[in-house]
């Protein structure tokens, strides 16, 4: 921690140099191109791509911090295998077989004791 602030404070001091440091002025466009090659490096305004590659790649990444932080991500297992009972089978069928002839009720219909709900 302590190697933080000292990182800090020399970076703060630094930027107070840096800050009342005299302003250069500025060139004008054309005249820049006739300086020697050090000065025009010094002189000229920083590119803004740089910046906004810069600022896109720190959004992109925030994103997907964001993202994957507040998002949810389905678990999902596929295997192949075989379903084995545990215990005997049955077989299940009715007595008898039949044909249906009438249903005499409806899907959610209430019914009481005793009606006829088929007829086979």
């Amino acid at each position: 921690m302590k190697a933080h602030l000292r990182n800090l404070a020399g970076w703060r001091a630094m930027w107070r140099v840096e800050s009342r440091q005299p302003s250069r002025g500025g060139i004008p466009g054309q005249a820049i191109e006739f300086l020697p090659a050090v000065l025009e490096i010094q002189d000229a305004p920083p590119s803004p791509i740089g910046r906004a590659i810069l600022w896109s790649i720190m959004l992109a990444f925030a994103s997907a911090m964001a993202w994957s932080s507040l998002g949810q991500v389905d678990i999902v297992a596929v295997s192949q295998g075989k379903i084995i009972p545990s215990g005997y089978s049955k077989t299940i069928q009715p007595f008898e077989t039949g044909v249906i002839a009438a249903i005499h009720v409806q899907d959610g219909q209430a019914v009481k004791q005793g009606d006829v709900l088929i007829e086979l």
